[in-house]
């Protein structure tokens, strides 16, 4: 483990695996009830809510550390490439496998999802992630030649450009494919990359707190205000709503300047939160198919003991491959 960790960062992946669980454990409880409002829907859009940060924050912190001079191309495409790939290739085996064998999922479905660069639902992050990786030396270079508030200008212009891609998409129903995805998010990337020149803003701790907890507020009222409605609108669950661009942002503006102590565990978990991200669908896919996604009888105190289960497990079971290097670099 490197000696010149970001803990409050590293603190913040760990937040951000987790509520990736949260969105996973959630959503069914929202769909299957949306119709009827009821409380196992408020209970899985609380969780949903909390979670539909943690996607943007992943993006802003690799703007954070990425986009840095990138003196040898070569050198940056080898390693970053390397580190998505072969997860990509290794999880997409196993999870068409898991869906032809468990979930029952058509053939002709599975060759779909492979062609439009889905092979399982939650490994489309992987393919904007590359979209990302693959421009990065074109806008660090950008980074280089203009002054840090011009930068930031072209990245919140990207955002605003990535939020009329996605509420076209979801006005016109159009589906999109893989090497495309990196378009909606280069705002958060370069936002990430802005952050530096920011960090002064980091010390408004209480005003960043306010931002994030009124920004999941938010969604999570105006989501359960329009189900109720009968409107079936999913803006505030996107990814790049104003209100889920607002709360990720200023939660890793709130999290870059903290100090914490015990940090080696931390930096230890964070580390394998890639991993987690890429192998808690399993032990999930487990409780939903013996358990029905319910441990307990009370759908919120349910949604968080599955939750913590999940990541907990997956934790475990990314440590444990992390200690055979030659497996860990094929699969974390």
């Amino acid at each position: 483990m490197s000696v010149n960790r970001h803990v409050g960062i590293d603190l913040l992946r760990i937040i951000a695996a987790l509520g990736v669980v949260f969105v996973h454990v959630s959503s069914p409880f929202v769909i299957k009830n949306m119709k009827q409002v009821n409380d196992l829907f408020w209970a899985g859009n609380l969780f949903d809510s909390i979670g539909r940060l943690s996607v943007p924050i992943f993006v802003v912190i690799s703007g954070y550390f990425i986009l840095k001079p990138i003196d040898d191309l070569r050198g940056f495409y080898s390693k970053r490439f390397t580190r998505i790939l072969y997860p990509f290739f290794v999880w997409s085996v196993i999870y068409l496998l898991w869906a032809w064998l468990f979930d029952g999922t058509r053939t002709s479905k599975i060759c779909e999802g492979i062609l439009w660069g889905k092979p399982y639902f939650h490994l489309w992050f992987l393919g904007m992630l590359m979209g990302l990786y693959a421009v990065a030396p074109l806008i660090a270079d950008l980074r280089r030649r203009i002054s840090s508030r011009s930068f930031l200008m072209v990245g919140l212009g990207a955002l605003l450009f990535g939020m009329a891609i996605e509420s076209w998409n979801g006005y016109a129903g159009a589906r999109t494919w893989v090497g495309t995805w990196w378009l909606s998010y280069v705002g958060y990337f370069m936002v990430g990359a802005s952050l530096p020149d920011l960090r002064a803003l980091g010390n408004r701790r209480f005003a960043l707190l306010c931002t994030v907890a009124v920004s999941v507020l938010s969604i999570f009222i105006l989501t359960g205000w329009l189900f109720a409605q009968k409107e079936y609108c999913w803006y505030f669950y996107s990814y790049l709503g104003l209100p889920v661009i607002v709360g990720s942002v200023s939660s890793v503006l709130l999290f870059v300047n903290l100090e914490i102590r015990g940090y080696a565990f931390i930096s230890t978990v964070s580390e394998l939160s890639f991993g987690i991200y890429l192998f808690h669908m399993i032990p999930l896919n487990v409780i939903k198919k013996y358990w029905n996604g319910m441990l307990v009888e009370n759908p919120y105190w349910n949604i968080l003991l599955v939750s913590l289960v999940v990541f907990t497990i997956s934790a475990i079971a990314m440590w444990g491959v992390s200690r055979v290097k030659p497996v860990a670099r094929l699969v974390m």
